[in-house]
């Protein structure tokens, strides 16, 4: 391809946030946040403060939910009775709102609010309170739903752009643009315990060498997932095996059968509206051959996204970066690449 035909091409990419990951890249990865269920989540209501409202406690009587909303019902108690109380589940225009509700002399109240929100972890409330002056008093809460949720199996294709420097001593010393396509797969095994796929592979790249070269790799991995407070980062640890291979024609430089465990520690936080950032960090030592660990190089990458949901919040999208440095050996030959990747991948 030519240089102005791979620069038109280059800048259409960027311009719909495509995303590929460059060969070291490509063994990390991240999995995109399924926006929350309500299916067998404890949800409970958590005032934030006490801020004008002194004496205020509040209580989840009852939860009923169904898919995309839920009917809660919270009973309180403030300290001076007379006061009129308004309260507010969710934000924006999708906010369900009480009327204007007069607290007895029991100084009690009770209020029912039908939310078909945003469905995330921690869900803001407000108490609108006019005290019998006329004073006006506000308090937030959050409604928290509780990590658990059902297995689930979801898939995430993605497509994009990705860059490489690859050096191999005595042979070559190359620059890569290359659109990748990449397939994800996951499943939450049990509350807390999550397992894991992919597989990429270069479906064009962009290069002034005569030679044709491709990538291709899998990566299988598990782990576990540690409690947090709602609204906080929590954190993951998971581990597993990677295999990657190069096809050059003709075969003038590269490696194959390039494979090893891996080691994937990331942090993760919802945020309101359905959105999460998760972070990771990723190494892997590797081998070359089937079955022979003599491990001789490593690879080290990194990563962001953020993932939000679109159409109905029920598909997540997620946007991601990464970095990669993979080192190997090859006799009196050693290979060192460097890669970054920027794009987007939908899940369902």
């Amino acid at each position: 391809m030519s240089k102005s035909g791979c620069g038109a091409f280059l800048i259409f990419c960027a311009g719909i946030i495509a995303w590929g990951e460059a060969p070291a890249a490509f063994a990390s990865g991240l999995i995109a946040q399924e926006p929350g269920s309500d299916e067998d989540h404890r949800i409970e209501v958590v005032p934030s403060s006490a801020r004008g409202l002194s004496g205020l406690s509040m209580e989840l009587e009852r939860v009923e939910a169904s898919e995309g909303s839920f009917r809660v019902l919270i009973s309180g108690e403030v300290s001076v009775p007379k006061w009129a109380i308004v309260v507010e589940l969710g934000e924006g225009n999708r906010a369900a709102r009480s009327e204007s509700i007069l607290v007895g002399e029991d100084k009690r109240f009770e209020v029912e609010l039908d939310y078909s929100g945003p469905q995330s972890e921690r869900i803001p409330g407000r108490v609108v309170a006019t005290d019998p002056s006329g004073k006006l008093f506000r308090d937030n809460f959050f409604i928290l739903r509780s990590q658990p949720q059902p297995p689930r199996i979801g898939f995430t294709p993605s497509l994009g752009l990705g860059a490489v420097r690859y050096t191999q001593a005595g042979k070559v010393s190359i620059n890569l643009a290359a659109l990748n396509f990449k397939l994800s797969f996951d499943r939450r095994v049990f509350s807390r315990w999550i397992a894991g796929a992919n597989a990429f592979v270069t479906a064009v790249t962009f290069s002034e060498r005569p030679e044709s070269v491709r990538f291709f790799g899998m990566n299988v991995r598990g782990g576990y997932e540690f409690p947090g407070a709602p609204g906080a980062w929590r954190f993951r640890l998971l581990a597993g095996m990677y295999y990657t291979t190069m096809w050059v024609s003709p075969e003038r430089f590269g490696y194959a059968q390039v494979m090893g465990p891996q080691l994937y520690p990331a942090v993760v936080r919802e945020l309101s509206g359905s959105r999460s950032i998760t972070a990771y960090l990723k190494y892997s030592p590797i081998s070359v051959g089937v079955l022979k660990f003599s491990f001789d190089g490593a690879e080290f990458a990194t990563g962001l996204s953020y993932s939000f949901a679109r159409w109905k919040e029920r598909w997540p999208i997620a946007v991601f970066a990464d970095f990669a440095s993979f080192r190997m050996d090859l006799g009196a030959s050693s290979i060192r690449s460097t890669s970054f990747g920027l794009g987007c991948g939908v899940g369902f």
